[in-house]
């Protein structure tokens, strides 16, 4: 009975993350951008992204995204069905020009 209540307890704490962005996987969304709207929220334009949307509301919690400059992002979770789509960053990379 110890080892079954256990097992459960492992699986429950296993299942119940957050889940991970996958570094494997090329990012979601790929491009500049465009507008900032809120301290959390900017607008940009998927260039090159996995995604087959041209524009998506992304919310951020500890980067500070540029109007302008241009980034690889990785969406976490569900995207909300809107105009334009909504989703929060999972994992954020700058592109760098060179």
């Amino acid at each position: 009975m110890r080892l079954s209540t256990l097992l459960l307890f492992v699986i429950l704490l296993t299942s119940c993350g957050s889940p991970a962005v996958n570094d494997d996987l090329p990012p979601d969304i790929q491009g500049p951008v465009v507008d900032r709207l809120s301290s959390n929220q900017v607008l940009v334009r998927n260039e090159e992204g996995q995604m087959k949307v041209q524009e998506i509301i992304v919310t951020v919690e500890k980067e500070s995204l540029e109007k302008g400059r241009e980034y690889s992002i990785w969406i976490e979770g569900e995207i909300l069905d809107s105009q334009p789509p909504k989703g929060k960053v999972g994992k954020i990379e700058q592109i760098h020009d060179d």
